[in-house]
């Protein structure tokens, strides 16, 4: 996500969603059992064999490596950080914290390390954001976190009691 990336999240519970991804792992954990190899050896010889040397209905029988090309854009590595002019920024602690305005946040350790985005979206709610991806939003009121996944409308002033997470939280508005 820090690369701009954007994630796709399934329904859960739903593995269907994804079907042919999951049909795809399967077939390859089939196919490399056959050899009677688990290794990246095995793997290596089937990624060879599935792009160069098997051709795809799909792609009008050919091959994936036919059709690849080189993308014009060149990596440029992990960014350190991410930016957010528009937005006040917090820094995600180890814990997997922020604080605003002296108070404590709790929002994922995966982002320790990390700058959040927050954006006022009204007087008692903000967004939280890394980089393109909305977390959820803030609700100042309640001192409450609610995750994106779990928000039932984005302009909504209630969420499912579920999905609130308590927090430690005094302050309305988002200082610099």
């Amino acid at each position: 996500m820090a690369l701009g990336i954007d994630l796709e999240r399934g329904r859960p519970g739903h593995p269907q969603d994804n079907g042919a991804h999951e049909r795809l792992h399967r077939d390859i954990s089939r196919e490399i059992e056959a050899l009677g190899q688990s290794d990246q050896a095995a793997m290596d010889v089937w990624r060879q064999s599935f792009n160069y040397e098997r051709p795809h209905e799909a792609l009008s029988m050919r091959c994936p490596g036919e059709l690849y090309r080189v993308s014009e854009r060149k990596y440029q590595g992990t960014p350190e950080d991410l930016d957010y002019p528009q937005m006040c920024p917090r820094r995600v602690s180890a814990k997997g914290t922020i604080k605003l305005d002296g108070q404590v946040l709790f929002l994922s350790t995966a982002l320790a390390g990390w700058s959040v985005g927050l954006k006022p979206i009204t007087q008692e709610r903000m967004e939280a954001w890394f980089g393109r991806l909305l977390l959820g939003e803030v609700d100042l009121a309640t001192s409450s976190f609610i995750r994106a996944d779990l928000c039932l409308n984005k302009t909504q002033k209630k969420s499912p009691r579920s999905a609130r997470i308590k927090l430690q939280m005094g302050q309305k508005k988002c200082k610099h």
